[in-house]
C-alpha cells in the first residue's frame, strides 16, 4: 500500500514538473491555476499533513508580508488590492510545496529524464527560430510574447524557444547547464550530461541573453572553485575538466561562422555599460526608486505591484523586490539566497541536490541584478525541488 502511495505522489510530481516545464507561462493565469491544483491534489492525497522547515517559514513570512503590503496600499494610496494580491498566487504553490513536502516525491532518474525532454525540444525550437525556420512559428504563437515575437525574434534574431521571452530562454538553459555540469561532475550519465550542456550552450548564444551569457561564465567558475575543495578526485577532475574545455570549445566553433548574427550579444563587447539596454535599466531603476524613496512606511513594508509604475517590467529583480515587497521583503528574498548558498554548502548534507541548490542560488544572485530569477516561476519551482528532493535525501542519507 505504502509503494502503492509512493508511485501515486511520483506521478503527480512528475506530471507537476512537466506542467512546469512545458505549460507556456505567458498564460499566467492558466499556469499557475494547473500548477496549484497539482500541488493541492498531493497535499488533500497527503490528508493535509504538514512538516514545518524553514523553507515553509520563509515564504509564509513572505507572502503575510506582500497581503499586508497589498492591503495597506489599497488603503492609503486607493491602489488595486487585486492586482497587487496576484503576488501571493506566485507564492501559493510554493508553501504547499514546503507545507506537504514529504508527499512530493521524485527520483533523481526521473528529473533527469525530463529535463533532457526539455533540453532536447527547446534546443530544436531555438535553433530553427535562429536559423529562420518558417515551420516553427506555430510553436512560437503558443509559448512566446507577441511582443518578443517581433521585437526580438524578427528583428534581433534572438530565439525565444519555449520561453515568453529572450532574457527567461537564456536563464532557463543557464540553470539547465548547471544541472547537468554537476550531474557530469558527479559522474553520472557522462556522454547525456555532456551533450546536454552542448544544446544549452547553444541555446544561450540563440537567445543572445547577454544577462546569461555573463552568469554562465561566473557560475561556471563558482562551480569548479566550490567543487574541488570538497570533491577533488585527480583522475576525475582532469577527465571531466577536459569534457567541459570540449564542450565550450564545441559550442564556440559552432558559432564562429554565425558571429557576425550575433548582433545584440556583441553589443555586451563593443559597448559595454555604455549599451541601450543597460541604460534603459538604469533609466527605469533611477525612476523608481523616485516614486518611492519618499515614503518610508511604504518603503519597508512594500508598496505593492500596482503603486509601481511598469512594475512587470523593471528588469531588475532586487528592484522590484524593494519597491513592491519592501526592505523587509529584500531581506528575506537575500536570506534565501545566502543561506542556499552559505549554509548549505558549509551545512548541508552531503548528496547532490546540496549542490544543485548551492549552485542555482549562486546563479540567481547575479541574474537577479539584471533580470528576474526566483519570479520567474520555472526557476523558482525547479529550486524548490531541489530542495525538497535534499530533504527527502538528507533524511535517508543518500547522496
Amino acid at each position: 500500500m505504502v509503494l502503492l502511495k509512493n508511485r501515486v505522489y511520483e506521478s503527480v510530481t512528475s506530471v507537476l514538473l512537466l506542467v512546469i516545464l512545458f505549460f507556456p507561462t505567458k498564460l499566467f493565469s492558466l499556469y499557475f491555476a494547473l500548477i496549484v491544483a497539482l500541488t493541492l491534489l498531493t497535499f488533500v492525497l497527503a490528508k493535509f499533513e504538514v512538516k514545518k522547515t524553514i523553507y515553509l517559514a520563509f515564504f509564509v513570512c513572505l507572502v503575510g508580508l506582500i497581503f499586508i503590503s497589498s492591503s495597506l496600499s489599497s488603503i492609503y494610496f486607493g491602489s488595486n488590492f487585486f492586482r497587487n494580491i496576484t503576488e501571493v498566487v506566485r507564492f501559493l504553490p510554493v508553501i504547499i510545496i514546503f507545507a506537504g513536502y514529504r508527499f512530493f516525491v521524485i527520483s533523481f532518474l526521473r528529473i533527469y529524464s525530463i529535463l533532457v525532454l526539455y533540453v532536447v525540444l527547446a534546443s530544436l525550437v531555438n535553433i530553427f527560430q535562429f536559423l529562420n525556420f518558417g515551420f516553427v512559428n506555430k510553436i512560437s504563437e503558443i509559448y512566446n510574447d507577441p511582443d518578443h515575437i517581433q521585437n526580438s525574434l524578427e528583428i534581433a534574431n534572438r530565439s525565444l524557444g519555449l520561453s515568453g521571452g529572450p532574457g527567461p530562454n537564456g536563464i532557463i538553459f543557464v540553470v539547465l547547464f548547471i544541472f547537468f555540469l554537476t550531474t557530469l561532475l558527479s559522474n553520472r550519465y557522462k556522454f547525456v550530461s555532456l551533450t546536454m550542456m552542448l544544446l544549452s550552450l547553444i541555446s544561450i548564444f540563440c537567445s543572445q541573453s547577454q544577462t546569461a551569457f555573463v552568469a554562465l561564465g561566473l557560475v561556471v567558475l563558482f562551480i569548479l572553485g566550490a567543487w574541488l575543495p570538497k570533491n577533488y578526485n585527480k583522475k576525475y577532475f582532469y577527465q571531466n575538466f577536459s569534457i567541459l574545455l570540449i564542450t565550450l570549445s564545441c559550442s564556440f566553433i559552432y558559432f564562429s561562422d554565425e558571429i557576425q548574427n550575433l548582433k545584440y550579444l556583441n553589443t555586451l563587447f563593443d559597448q559595454g555599460l555604455e549599451r541601450s539596454s543597460y541604460q534603459n535599466r538604469e533609466v527605469k531603476f533611477n525612476e523608481t526608486i523616485g516614486v518611492v524613496e519618499n515614503n518610508y512606511f511604504f518603503s519597508l513594508i512594500g508598496h505593492g505591484k500596482d503603486y509601481i509604475p511598469n512594475s512587470s517590467a523593471l528588469d531588475n529583480e532586487y528592484l522590484f523586490v524593494f519597491a513592491v515587497y519592501g526592505v523587509l521583503g529584500l531581506i528575506l528574498i537575500l536570506f534565501f539566497y545566502f543561506y542556499n548558498i552559505i549554509y548549505m554548502y558549509f551545512k548541508g548534507s552531503e548528496n547532490i541536490y546540496k549542490y544543485l541548490i548551492v549552485f542555482t542560488s549562486f546563479a540567481g544572485l547575479i541574474v537577479a541584478w539584471p533580470s528576474s530569477f526566483i519570479l520567474d516561476p520555472r526557476v523558482l519551482f525547479l529550486l524548490c525541488l531541489y530542495i525538497v528532493c535534499y530533504l527527502h535525501a538528507a533524511k535517508m542519507g543518500k547522496s
